[in-house]
């Protein structure tokens, strides 16, 4: 199973966090310190990352968005939780994208931060461009890698402490290979059209996904259940470099569609 920090167990509504590529539950710590006295949370750490185990033999489809909503579902189905308000960071939207797709009655609400729903690159291109993750050894990648990942994910001196203290410290190499070959081949846009609940999505001004934002807002422009946020200052982790901005957004999207 994989690791997950819950908080106030006994509070009737849940806010469940889903981190993105390479990254781990602790890059949640300022929204759970924003949210943590009045909901229940459910952060997450999947498979692979943070202090959450490798699964299987490590290959390729051990890695697929939809296995790692498979663990999402089995942590719900442990911790008896069948409603919440959804946070999703980049790859933990599209993980997201895939549950909401399954399971839409567990949703109250649905935010997701850097989150494409549609990208086609050719699986042999992914696999060329991130070859350098397997040969490249682990401790050239932690500090070069690791250097580039704080330095340039971040946009504020905050935001790159964090990276640098609480996520790259933790990263798997092979398993972000294994993610990113998987996610470079996605397509949940049937999933955005059936979307029903109040859904927000936030999207930084520097976002390096800017271009695959695009469908989804062609999909939901004109819906009153839909709001979009654009972050100015902000990169692909917008929830890492204005917190506060991004905490209060969230508190007023969650409590206007409670």
């Amino acid at each position: 199973m994989i690791d997950y920090k819950l908080i106030n167990p006994d509070k009737d509504e849940t806010i469940l966090f889903v981190h993105g590529l390479a990254s781990n539950l602790n890059s949640f710590n300022r929204c759970i310190q924003h949210f943590k006295d009045d909901y229940r949370i459910l952060a997450l750490s999947m498979r692979g990352h943070g202090n959450s185990p490798k699964t299987g033999f490590g290959d390729i489809k051990d890695y697929s968005v939809s296995e790692m909503a498979n663990d999402v579902q089995e942590i719900l189905r442990h911790l008896k939780i069948d409603s919440f308000h959804y946070v999703g960071h980049s790859m933990g939207g599209i993980i997201g994208y895939d549950l909401i797709n399954r399971r839409p009655e567990y949703f109250k609400t649905f935010t997701a931060c850097g989150s494409p729903a549609y990208v086609r690159i050719p699986q042999w291109i992914a696999l060329a461009g991130t070859s350098p993750l397997v040969r490249i050894p682990e401790n050239v990648l932690e500090k070069i890698g690791g250097q580039f990942i704080s330095r340039y994910s971040g946009k504020t001196p905050g935001s790159r402490k964090i990276l640098r203290d609480e996520v790259v410290p933790f990263i798997n190499w092979d398993v972000m290979r294994n993610c990113l070959v998987n996610l470079s081949n996605i397509s949940y846009l049937d999933a955005i059209k059936d979307i029903t609940v109040p859904f927000f999505l936030i999207h930084g001004q520097y976002d390096i996904y800017n271009i695959y934002i695009k469908p989804i807002l062609r999909i939901m422009q004109g819906r009153e259940t839909f709001r979009y946020e654009y972050m100015k200052g902000a990169g692909h982790n917008a929830h890492l470099d204005y917190p506060d901005k991004f905490n209060t957004l969230l508190e007023e999207f969650i409590t206007i569609n409670k």
